[in-house]
């Protein structure tokens, strides 16, 4: 859980270091976000392997195909980067720019999951 409190202490410092820089220099404050966005990826990347290694665990107990589980794991993750891709696009002002992506992440989503919906189909018989 020390990563946690590392993610929350960076966050905190880097929104106030933006704000500061923010009012002499828009794009370096934005770059700053970006960065720290970025920084934060990079930690929370073990978290992220050893849910999934206990999510891989767990479906095995189960019996059922990992491929069943595949778009789900796929929607989760891009559902993280939209909503950080379109929270950096309305810290940059550009709110509009923000709602297409968001879009643009509902369309993806879908389509992620349309092949657990055929499976879902053919399971019950109605395919």
């Amino acid at each position: 859980m020390s990563w946690a409190v590392r993610i929350c202490m960076l966050a905190i410092f880097t929104s106030i270091a933006a704000a500061l820089l923010r009012k002499k220099n828009e794009t370096g404050a934005f770059l700053l976000a970006i960065s720290a966005c970025a920084f934060i990826a990079f930690i929370l990347l073990q978290p992220v392997k050893q849910i999934y290694t206990y999510a891989v665990k767990l479906i095995d107990l189960t019996g059922v195909s990992r491929e069943l589980y595949a778009p789900l794991f796929k929607t989760v993750a891009l559902t993280i980067c939209i909503r950080i891709c379109g929270e950096l696009c309305r810290d940059a002002g550009e709110g509009a720019m923000a709602a297409k992506v968001e879009i643009a992440g509902a369309v993806a989503g879908a389509v992620c999951i349309l092949p657990l919906v055929e499976q879902a189909l053919k399971s019950i018989g109605a395919i």
